[in-house]
């Protein structure tokens, strides 16, 4: 499976498979560009959770008519009260 390390397949630990990952780029010399991008969406999904990271990962897929579209739609998602977090929600 792409983007998917033995280590992940084995069950180890996520972080023992996010590093065995970075080797695996290291060994093909990936751009730094595709790593610093990686990193983002890594440090995105350690402080909102792996839903905003994915969230990060569509809305970069998106020219700039879908982006403008998704931002408008979290917009009026996000001023509907049945969606709005409320206290202890996580």
């Amino acid at each position: 499976m792409l983007g998917t390390t033995v280590a992940y397949l084995v069950g180890e630990s996520e972080e023992v498979a996010r590093e065995e990952l970075w080797e695996d780029f290291d060994s093909c010399h990936c751009t730094d560009i595709l790593k610093k991008e990686i990193k983002i969406f890594e440090c995105i999904q350690d402080v909102f959770g792996k839903d905003a990271s994915q969230l990060m990962q569509f809305f970069v897929q998106l020219n700039k008519q879908g982006q403008t579209k998704a931002l408008d739609t979290l917009s009026d998602l996000s001023a509907i009260e049945k969606y709005q977090k409320k206290d202890g929600d996580q």
